[in-house]
């Protein structure tokens, strides 16, 4: 038996983990749109990125470079798995950031039209 988590409050999911019976089941984390858990292979290529070569990607002195140069290689290796150029590759701290970009970019491109956007959320 499966319990999605997100279906139940808070309360109800903690009666449930007290409940000895419910306490067998298996449950599925189905709140990917907030986080999503890390593949193996992409923690082991990101453990330098958090431990050594950790530079703010804006500045001039080694560390900074080194990590310039990481995003770089990320960029093309997007690109490259897409068949986009590396210019057209933007990374965003977030899904929130990213909306934001779509949604000034549409704008922009219909500034002469009478375009109303409208979204659930």
């Amino acid at each position: 038996m499966i319990i999605l988590s997100m279906i139940w409050s808070k309360s109800i999911m903690n009666y449930i983990a007290e409940d000895k019976y419910m306490s067998d089941m298996r449950t599925v984390y189905m709140d990917h749109a907030a986080t999503t858990p890390v593949r193996q292979e992409v923690m082991e290529a990101m453990i330098p990125y958090f431990t050594e070569t950790f530079g703010n990607t804006h500045s001039v002195h080694k560390w900074g470079r080194d990590s310039r140069g990481a995003v770089e290689k990320a960029r093309q290796q997007v690109a490259d798995a897409i068949n986009a150029d590396p210019s057209e590759i933007f990374f965003t701290g977030g899904a929130t950031e990213a909306d934001n970009w779509s949604v000034r970019g549409f704008a922009m491109q219909n500034k002469k039209k009478e375009t109303i956007l409208l979204h659930p959320a």
